[in-house]
């Protein structure tokens, strides 16, 4: 959880937030001993209380430490749906940059990329259900599955349904993210640039 939200650090474009690939580099390990702002006890209860787990990912540079998160998840005994962008949005990470990441790190033949299916969430910011492909929202909807939400753009979009009973969210849903400004903080309950992994 701590990589995933300490990766989410790296993001252009957001008002009032900086960041630089040097800055980052030289400061990555104090960024993973930042407060992460969560209930560890709630979410490693919700991780260890269902073997499906729905990773959607979010910034293409971010998925070169998702690919560790996910690999963790795989040796946890997990079995791991991860859901990059279809097509060129923003920043956002597409099918090819997470085999990019994924091959940077771990021989083709390894195997471990075999274990993980991937199915992408449509070419638009976060998740729209009106763009998303039928096998997503199949993997979406499907209450076995935990669904753990890369970054601000998912937060913002899935948060304005995720108590919809159709999907059955409550439960089952992690956002992890750096609150990279102050309506996302706030709404969040958390201060402007904390690290967040923040369990529904």
């Amino acid at each position: 959880m701590r990589i995933a939200a300490a990766a989410n650090s790296m993001e252009y474009g957001v008002k009032g937030y900086s960041f630089d690939d040097e800055v980052f580099k030289d400061k990555f390990e104090h960024t993973l001993n930042e407060k992460l702002n969560w209930d560890a006890d709630l979410v490693m209860r919700a991780l260890k209380a269902r073997d499906k787990i729905l990773y959607l990912t979010d910034n293409a540079g971010e998925v070169f430490f998702d690919a560790f998160v996910i690999e963790k998840l795989i040796e946890c005994g997990k079995e791991v749906v991860v859901s990059p962008k279809s097509g060129p949005v923003l920043n956002d990470a597409t099918v090819k940059d997470l085999r990019e990441a994924a091959s940077s790190i771990h021989h083709p033949n390894s195997g471990l990329w075999e274990k993980i299916k991937v199915v992408p969430s449509g070419a638009c910011i976060g998740v729209s259900l009106e763009e998303a492909g039928e096998e997503f929202l199949d993997v979406f909807r499907d209450d076995r599955y935990l669904v753990i939400a890369k970054g601000m753009g998912n937060y913002e979009a899935i948060s304005e349904f995720e108590a919809e009973p159709e999907f059955g969210l409550i439960g089952r849903l992690i956002y992890v993210l750096r609150a990279k400004c102050v309506p996302i903080a706030s709404d969040i309950g958390v201060l402007k640039g904390e690290l967040v992994a923040k369990f529904v």
